[in-house]
């Protein structure tokens, strides 16, 4: 394992940060409670993209986050446990009229924050906002260069070399390895921690195969890359873990179990569908006490089967524990 680049990704992998996390470990083991200890706030649907393998093209593209839900749900969320959130989409999350407002209120009550966007509106943050970002992950693909997004990106990297900046990369049918090259050589020029390479989540058969997209990049330092595909998936488990760990708060005032419940089901949803919501924001704290995990049972497509099954074995008794 390079523990390294599993600082960067918890899809199909084993969850080592768990492993490291005392207050995390002490909640499980000791009251049997799993706590959010991350959120992903999905504050609006608009977008200035139209890509073809959006996940989520079904969506409401009217629908935003009522920012004085998103404080209370935050102060619940903190009381319950929440360390870390991540501003994503849904739609760019930098079209949130409140952006600026929203990051520094997590700021200010000592909430790390992350962003995944597609960078073209990174003017939109102040520089206090963006500099207190711990992570900004931007977002590529052979249908987007990032000569397009050149300018916005050369200036928050500029003003904000502390945070740690990484790129997503989307490969397609239409794979462009000369875009790809490109992207990963910025990342090189300019620090980043790593680009994340994944497959269309809606085609996975007619993406290319990592291993080709691997030798395409021969004769390029590809030592940040982290060669994602997610072709490999298995189906969701009946108690999903994940939900209450990192809940998904939808535009919509809605919680959902993960990120991923648009393209869950063999006919994807390619929005956050009513049956997989786990409750509205009032509902947070019934949810925890209750410990009602997401029935997983509804996903065709899972990738954090190894995260169920180890908070699960860290929920069971066992015998014998200083027989290691």
């Amino acid at each position: 394992m390079d523990t390294q680049k599993a600082s960067y990704t918890s899809v199909n992998s084993f969850p080592i940060k768990l492993c490291k996390h005392k207050n995390f470990l002490d909640h499980v083991l000791l009251q049997k409670k799993i706590i959010p200890l991350y959120a992903q706030f999905m504050p609006t649907n608009r977008c200035n993209f139209k890509c073809s393998f959006c996940s989520c093209k079904k969506r409401n593209q009217n629908l935003e986050m009522d920012f004085a839900q998103a404080i209370d749900a935050t102060a619940t969320l903190i009381r319950l446990g929440m360390k870390a959130v991540t501003l994503t989409g849904g739609g760019e999350p930098l079209l949130y009229p409140k952006i600026n407002e929203l990051i520094m209120n997590f700021i200010d009550k000592g909430i790390e924050v992350s962003l995944a966007t597609n960078g073209l509106r990174l003017d939109r943050l102040k520089q206090t906002s963006l500099r207190s970002l711990t992570w900004c992950r931007v977002s590529c693909s052979d249908e987007q260069s990032v000569n397009q997004i050149r300018k916005a990106l050369d200036w928050a990297v500029g003003k904000a070399p502390e945070v740690d900046w990484g790129f997503s990369y989307v490969v397609t049918d239409r794979f462009d390895p000369a875009n790809l090259m490109a992207l990963v050589e910025y990342a090189n020029k300019n620090n980043f921690t790593h680009v994340r390479i994944i497959c269309d989540l809606l085609r996975l058969d007619k993406s290319p195969p990592m291993a080709v997209v691997k030798k395409t990049l021969r004769g390029t330092d590809d030592s940040l890359v982290i060669y994602q595909g997610r072709k490999e998936y298995l189906r969701g488990q009946k108690h999903c873990y994940v939900s209450l760990l990192r809940p998904v708060l939808g535009p919509d005032g809605m919680i959902y179990p993960c990120c991923g419940v648009q393209y869950a089901k063999k006919k994807h949803d390619l929005d956050f569908a009513s049956d997989m919501q786990m409750g509205d924001f009032d509902s947070l704290d019934e949810i925890y006490q209750k410990q009602k995990w997401f029935d997983g049972h509804l996903c065709d497509r899972c990738y954090y089967d190894e995260y169920n099954r180890f908070i699960g074995a860290l929920l069971s008794d066992m015998k014998h524990g200083n027989f290691v």
